[in-house]
């Protein structure tokens, strides 16, 4: 018998609706013997292969995701099931199916490094559709309601928990359970550590079930390991996989995939604009992000500051340095968001040394009124995480506002991420 073939296919996209996805994924295994068990009068038993088989399954996904404001998302997933084998005769008669069935998801993020999901896996009930139907006879089965509690929780890094020497940590967690099955409950445990922004390295834990000695269910602690690269607009991923005892079992999987270009990828290629006449678009050579001297790749603010040094909007010193905890003035405040929305400053205009000094809570007020928002307050800012980068610290409103804050924040709003956007599709 052959290795398991495994190919997954998948696309997606955001429209003014929602995120909608079609996906495709499917497990194959050639040659599986079929075989006579012969008893003989000592007691031995022989097998005996008399044809072979090929079996393929496949599922077919049609996802959908909206998100109704930052703290809430809901998600749906159809689901249309085939099983096929090549031979479809004698023993293997009516062994193929198809089915159908839907998987509801629900997503709450109540602060800025913690996220907490609820799946519900074939939730659609047997009487709306929600089953598997073999050839065989047209026999129906239902499948198991699953139910999986996850939390996402961002330690270290932008908008995590804790900020520690620029480090990139999360921490993932999850529950699983048949409500409708004598199982016990199953405990997943992931992590990710970004050592540079395109190299990460992961750990984690995945029980899942087993047959115990005694005929009942047990569980299989398997741990899993691997390592994930990221550059121009691509990814490569590797995971090995512990299942059981049985060593024969470990699996090791790779994947790679194409994400397009968004903040991480700096010095990369670009698609442009379709040849005329052609039907592919141009390659160009994406224009080199500014870089400062004091600003290196783990810096929480680095991706905006970088940015929008590079398109002009904010600018640094003549040597080379962008002194992000210094305080940012008034007027050089509105001189960057003058910037932001396409107007010419002045740089005498935008360097008074005698400006007032702005406090976190002035500023705030300032970039609540430039982003619309109504009303124009703090709170509003906070619910429209222009400040998730505090993590669980104190808003502090006194406190001595940035120019490292000043560039973070005005990648949250609607003008600053229209900027960006626009940068990367030149």
């Amino acid at each position: 018998m052959e290795d398991v073939n495994y190919l997954s296919l998948g696309i997606a996209d955001t429209f003014p609706f929602g995120s909608l996805g079609f996906g495709y994924m499917s497990a194959g295994l050639q040659s599986i013997p079929l075989t006579t068990l012969t008893h003989t009068p000592t007691g031995d038993v022989i097998s005996d292969p008399y044809a072979y088989t090929d079996y393929t399954s496949g599922i077919y996904y049609l996802s959908y995701s909206r998100k109704f404001n930052p703290v809430f998302a809901l998600g749906l997933n159809l689901k249309y099931f085939v099983q096929t084998f090549s031979l479809n005769s004698g023993a293997m008669a009516g062994a193929a199916g198809t089915g159908m069935e839907a998987d509801l998801g629900l997503k709450w993020k109540p602060r800025g490094f913690l996220s907490i999901g609820c799946l519900a896996k074939n939730a659609l009930p047997t009487s709306m559709g929600g089953k598997f139907t073999w050839q065989k006879n047209n026999r129906e089965e239902g499948m198991p309601l699953l139910v999986n509690l996850g939390a996402y929780l961002k330690l270290f890094g932008a908008s995590g928990f804790r900020q520690f020497n620029n480090q990139n940590v999360s921490v993932m967690a999850e529950l699983q359970n048949y409500p409708n099955l004598s199982r016990p409950l199953l405990f997943k445990l992931g992590s990710e550590w970004w050592v540079t922004r395109g190299f990460a390295l992961r750990l984690g834990i995945d029980q899942d079930y087993k047959a115990t000695e005694s005929g009942g269910t047990g569980i299989d602690s398997n741990i899993t390991c691997g390592v994930g690269l990221k550059a121009a607009g691509f990814t490569f991923d590797y995971a090995y996989h512990q299942f059981g005892e049985i060593k024969s079992n470990t699996s090791h999987f790779f994947s790679i995939g194409y994400i397009g270009y968004d903040e991480d990828f700096r010095d990369d290629l670009r698609i442009g604009e379709k040849d005329k006449g052609g039907l592919f678009p141009i390659l160009k050579k994406k224009p080199r992000l500014k870089q400062f001297t004091d600003i290196n790749s783990y810096y929480w603010a680095a991706e905006p500051i970088e940015y929008f040094a590079t398109l002009g909007i904010i600018d640094g010193y003549p040597d080379r340095t962008f002194r992000p905890d210094d305080a940012i003035t008034r007027g050089q405040l509105n001189a960057v968001l003058a910037r932001a929305k396409g107007l010419t400053v002045a740089t005498k205009e935008a360097s008074r040394s005698k400006d007032q000094v702005l406090t976190r809570g002035e500023a705030v007020i300032i970039f609540a009124k430039f982003a619309g928002l109504n009303p124009p307050t703090a709170a509003a800012a906070k619910k429209a995480g222009f400040l998730e980068y505090l993590g669980t610290a104190d808003f502090n409103p006194g406190k001595i506002f940035t120019r490292a804050e000043a560039a973070e924040i005005l990648s949250k709003t609607k003008k600053g991420q229209e900027k960006i956007r626009e940068f990367l599709k030149e």
